[in-house]
């Protein structure tokens, strides 16, 4: 039986993966081939390294033979053309069954009309189908596919119209796109929220836990001098540590700061007033170390990493989701943040999201004093 070439096109995970499975499988009749237009691989889990500045994307790149089994073969090219006269093709019935199996992740059909009906409407009639349970390989797949029919159509005609209006995008506040100054002010809020929340969770916890706490209540010292005392010190923390964050942006990352420090410290003074009373909140109720945490990491820390804007637009979540977010001091923050590392002072969006922070802060620090004070007697 003579052995047959099978070449996968594109040599990402999905051919990878895939290249060296057929490899495994098939006898040494048979040949594959990987045909991609680059011979390297970018290893994406390295792209985060890439994001902050800390490495170049030419030093995350692999040699594509090397991550491929020996007796796979890799050519370097560029599909121009699907030929539907060409003796590989197949019924669709016959490989349907193998994309439900997962032997195959997708295929193309193109339908016994496609000729008359690309002649009589001038657009190609070409079914892409997918294996959906793997959404990366899946949309792999498709763009690629959909690629190939867009630079056959190209072929057929000499010349490309040029388009009426030439678009030239700019970019404010970051030109060079750069993510690591969309993400690095963001996570200052997230040093800030663990240092305002889960710490002083812990420290208030523990003096329930140890029973001192209920000493120190029944001294002459009002509540809300004593929560002042036990909240001080980290507030002190969380000051330094936006200092300290803010050089580091600077001087290690590279992301400039357009606005003053002065309105920099005011924002981060007002922010630990939410993240400060939540954490004496939690410990409040709690008096235990390891609920506390718990108890910090899914209402603190958790909310601020996932809902402030700090790595998904809060302009793309569901309606719901969007209203939650209102009630998130880290979302106020962020914004902030990004604005006057990007932008510089600009107190009309400041004013509001100080208002926010400064408002939750206090209905924290409200209900932590009141709940502290049923709880002595």
């Amino acid at each position: 039986m003579a052995g047959k070439t099978i070449l996968i096109l594109g040599g990402g995970v999905g051919g990878i993966v895939t290249a060296n499975a057929l490899r495994q499988r098939l006898g040494p009749e048979h040949r594959v081939v990987v045909v991609d237009k680059r011979a390297e691989y970018v290893f994406t889990p390295s792209l985060l390294w890439v994001m902050v500045g800390w490495r170049k994307a030419a030093q995350i790149t692999k040699d594509l033979r090397r991550l491929l089994q020996p007796g796979v073969e890799v050519r370097r090219a560029v599909v121009q053309e699907i030929d539907p006269e060409h003796p590989g093709q197949a019924d669709r019935r016959e490989i349907a069954g193998k994309l439900v199996s997962g032997e195959l992740r997708g295929y193309v059909v193109i339908p016994q009309d496609f000729e008359r009906h690309f002649a009589e409407t001038g657009q190609p009639l070409v079914q892409i189908i997918t294996d959906g349970s793997q959404p990366n390989t899946a949309n792999f797949v498709a763009n690629y596919a959909q690629g190939v029919v867009q630079t056959w159509m190209a072929s057929l005609t000499e010349t490309m119209p040029m388009p009426a209006v030439q678009l030239e995008p700019r970019y404010w506040f970051n030109p060079e796109l750069a993510s690591r100054r969309a993400l690095v002010p963001g996570a200052i809020a997230i040093i800030m929220t663990i240092i305002g929340t889960l710490l002083t969770a812990l420290v208030v916890a523990r003096e329930w836990e140890r029973g001192t706490m209920e000493a120190i209540l029944s001294t002459p010292a009002s509540v809300l001098e004593i929560l002042v005392g036990k909240l001080l010190p980290y507030f002190v923390l969380g000051m330094l540590s936006t200092l300290i964050a803010a050089a580091l942006a600077v001087f290690l990352f590279n992301v400039p700061l357009r606005g003053s420090l002065f309105a920099l410290l005011v924002l981060s003074a007002v922010f630990m007033m939410p993240a400060l009373g939540q954490g004496l909140l939690i410990s409040s109720l709690a008096r235990n170390q390891f609920l506390a945490s718990q108890l910090a990491l899914f209402s603190g820390y958790l909310p601020a990493f996932m809902l402030s804007g700090f790595l998904f637009e809060i302009d793309a979540m569901p309606a719901p989701i969007r209203a939650i977010t209102w009630l998130i001091p880290a979302r106020y923050f962020v914004s902030s943040l990004k604005t006057i590392f990007l932008a510089g002072d600009v107190w009309s969006v400041f004013l509001p999201d100080l208002l926010g922070m400064a408002t939750i802060g206090l209905i924290f620090f409200l209900i932590a004093q009141r709940y502290t004070r049923k709880s002595l007697e």
